[in-house]
């Protein structure tokens, strides 16, 4: 009897949890070769004043955290063609091999459009970044990842191919302000909306900064499935 046991220091949705227990059920028994009927899983959600990392509670690095990101000096800047090895280590730390863009693919954008990569500096150090070309499609497909040349400088849409930022500088709102600096942009550049495709998880987040869910998109980028999500500017 294989037993899958699991601790996190949040507390979920019983949806949620019913999902994960799903998928690592699935996930064991596709890779193990073993009846998902006989996988036990255990989730443990533990209170951050119950976790200690390096002599400290989450709670206590939590607050530490906030007092930091209040102090901290935050800067939006267009990307420059130096920042791409950074901003390259940064999508592989958000992302899966399957839908990381490499550092060459990063500059074979960047070529094209790189007014439309934005980064954003905390202290000086760039966090986060974000980047998208120009289309007259209304929705992204997976073609526009490949192919920088899809690039349409008029183009009616301004897209949104990642938000990124560093895991342990999330929860701040700097992923909200990279989205808000393009979305200006693209309203300064007479677009029609803001486009863009995300997973299930984040259609919530995207609504907030007043996206509207569009439906399942087409697209198979990274063997994922992906939510269609505009942002009408006209």
């Amino acid at each position: 009897m294989p037993l899958i046991n699991v601790s996190y220091a949040s507390i979920q949705s019983d949806e949620k949890k019913a999902e994960l227990i799903a998928e690592l059920t699935r996930a064991y028994g596709r890779v193990m070769g073993a009846k998902e009927s006989s996988v036990w899983v255990i989730l443990n959600e533990v209170p951050r004043t119950d976790w200690g990392v390096g002599g400290q509670t989450l709670d206590g690095l939590d607050a530490a955290a906030d007092t930091h990101r209040k102090d901290a000096r935050i800067e939006v800047r267009q990307a420059r063609k130096e920042d791409l090895r950074t901003l390259a280590a940064i999508e592989a730390e958000c992302f899966p091999a399957a839908e990381a863009a490499s550092e060459s693919d990063l500059r074979a954008r960047f070529e094209i459009f790189g007014e439309h990569f934005w980064v954003l500096e905390a202290d000086g150090e760039i966090v986060a970044f974000i980047d998208g070309l120009v289309t007259d499609s209304p929705v992204v497909f997976d073609d526009l990842y490949q192919n920088p040349a899809s690039h349409t400088r008029h183009g009616a849409y301004q897209t949104v191919f990642g938000i990124n930022t560093r895991p342990v500088y999330r929860g701040r709102g700097y992923a909200s302000a990279l989205i808000e600096q393009l979305i200006d942009q693209a309203r300064e550049q007479g677009r029609s909306g803001v486009i863009l495709t995300c997973k299930k998880e984040l259609i919530g987040f995207y609504e907030k900064q007043g996206f509207e869910l569009d439906g399942v998109s087409e697209s198979t980028h990274g063997g994922e499935i992906w939510h269609d999500m505009t942002l009408h500017l006209n």
